[in-house]
């Protein structure tokens, strides 16, 4: 049973292995050649290759590299696998950094159907006032547009400018990603040691926890309170209480290391999980 979940908690590393480069780049080239390719990608933005080498800057703003460099170390990916990566990253990230921009601000009407919640690190407060509800120290519930290439963070002034509440913001969330959810495939264990792991690797496997109908379900196959761990945005992992002390401190060991070493990195808290409450294990 510790292989099964051992062989689950490895499905991101996995799933990321590719053609070895002959030689793999150190911090400082990382940064050159990310450096270089969002300057040729992104020229309508202004880059600047700062002294510290994990991060790169626009204008104000310090984008980290190191999930980014751990992803790239992980896959030992090719040039041309590494560029779509990098691709995939920033598109997705250069559009937050400037969603205060309501000129691009759809309707309420036209905006409730792709409004999803999303587990974001706390530090993204300090860009912009976001929408939000605090889980723990390293975690935020905020919510997104989520549209066709990309999502929009949205903002406390979007939602004075729909007049919504977060209560409403938060429901109409919840309830659009338990619809996409229902054909979501999890790897369920329920022996001995019993539990539950998503990957769907849509970006929101950690989120669905919130779900409250997703978390009345896993009650069904592993009893209440479970426990959860979801150490970054693409992986939640949920055990029963009555699985053994070994088990347990498996379980934690790796949820600390996945937080450490994977992308998208969320927090390496252990979870007392309830129909009505989500809360840290002290």
């Amino acid at each position: 049973m510790i292989k099964n979940i051992l062989q689950v908690i490895g499905l991101s590393a996995l799933l990321l292995s590719h053609v070895v480069f002959a030689e793999q780049m150190d911090k400082a080239s990382f940064q050159r050649y990310v450096f270089e390719y969002v300057q040729h990608k992104y020229d309508q933005y202004d880059f600047e290759k700062p002294d510290e080498v994990e991060i790169i800057k626009l204008g104000k703003i310090e984008l980290g590299l190191q999930n980014l460099y751990n992803l790239y170390l992980q896959s030992k990916t090719t040039t041309t696998e590494l560029d779509g990566m990098l691709g995939e990253h920033f598109d997705q990230l250069l559009p937050e950094l400037t969603l205060s921009d309501k000129s691009e601000l759809l309707s309420w009407r036209e905006a409730k159907s792709q409004v999803r919640p999303q587990f974001s690190p706390v530090e993204y407060l300090d860009r912009v006032e976001l929408a939000h509800r605090k889980l723990d120290e390293y975690v935020i519930i905020a919510f997104v547009l989520d549209q066709e290439n990309t999502y929009r963070y949205i903002t406390t002034e979007d939602l004075k400018l729909w007049n919504v509440t977060l209560a409403e913001l938060s429901d109409i969330a919840l309830s659009n990603l338990d619809e996409s959810s229902h054909k979501i495939p999890m790897q369920m264990f329920l022996e001995q040691e019993k539990f539950i792991a998503i990957q769907a690797m849509d970006g929101y496997d950690a989120a669905r926890i919130l779900i409250p109908e997703f978390r009345a379900f896993v009650i069904e196959k592993l009893g209440e309170p479970f426990f959860a761990a979801f150490p970054n945005r693409d992986f939640l992992i949920m055990w029963s209480g009555d699985n053994s002390a070994g088990f347990k401190a498996f379980a934690s060991d790796k949820a600390q290391q996945s937080f450490s070493e994977q992308p998208y990195s969320l927090t390496p808290n252990i979870f007392k999980v309830t129909r009505s409450a989500i809360e840290v294990v002290q």
